[in-house]
């Protein structure tokens, strides 16, 4: 009995933990639920391309709270124009992969008045929502790491 018991002890401490690949955290890997945009993602990303949209932007960081506006960003064909609020407007070519994952060309992030490097950039699906989702290094003064644009399919 005391062995089950350890044995039960052992398997629950083991399903908490989130092991690189094991499909519990979508933190780093694009995702996709079905949907509206699901489809129309999967369509463009067979043509290395994104839905051509216009995107509300918001800079994210590890505290919800302190999220805050970052601008618009337009996609048409490859080219993208981003407009940062209090940076001005930027332009450069984005390709996606048909795993999601983005290929940015251009300065997209500009944080603290000085250009970041993305480090990640992959598109997410759900529902009827797109999103784009921007990592970038070094983080802002304020914690920001993430730029997330959001457009409806």
């Amino acid at each position: 009995m005391k062995r089950v018991l350890i044995g039960a002890m052992c398997l629950a401490a083991l399903s908490a933990c989130d092991f690189p690949g094991g499909g519990s955290s979508s933190e780093g890997r694009a995702r996709a639920t079905p949907g509206e945009a699901t489809e129309l993602v999967d369509t463009m990303a067979a043509n290395n391309r994104l839905p051509q949209r216009d995107y509300v932007c918001t800079l994210v960081g590890p505290n919800a709270e302190a999220d805050a506006p970052y601008g618009t960003v337009g996609v048409n064909a490859d080219t993208f124009t981003m407009v940062i609020k209090e940076a001005g407007r930027r332009e450069g070519l984005l390709q996606v992969s048909d795993d999601r994952q983005i290929e940015v060309d251009g300065e997209l992030a500009v944080v603290d008045g000085q250009v970041r490097r993305i480090t990640r950039a992959r598109v997410n699906s759900e529902g009827s929502t797109v999103e784009l989702a921007f990592d970038f290094a070094p983080a802002g003064s304020d914690g920001h790491n993430r730029i997330v644009c959001r457009a409806e399919a």
